[in-house]
């Protein structure tokens, strides 16, 4: 798991797939990046030659408060 931290912040993400067209998917509500269908989604995106990231919004999964 990667983290990145913007104004103190730190955002849990993974980036899937090695070029192409970039993609960010963004789970609804309060659902992490582990939820059923969202790394799925990425992967189906990669497999066509994309690039997808995933990451888990503020207060949410892995990512801080």
């Amino acid at each position: 798991m990667a983290t990145a931290t913007v104004d103190g912040l730190t955002i849990s993400y993974e980036l899937i797939g090695d070029g192409g067209r970039p993609w960010a998917i963004t789970p609804g509500g309060r659902f992490s990046k582990d939820d059923p269908g969202v790394r799925e989604l990425g992967e189906a995106l990669a497999a066509e030659g994309n690039r997808a990231l995933i990451w888990d919004r503020p207060n949410c999964g892995a990512s801080s408060v």
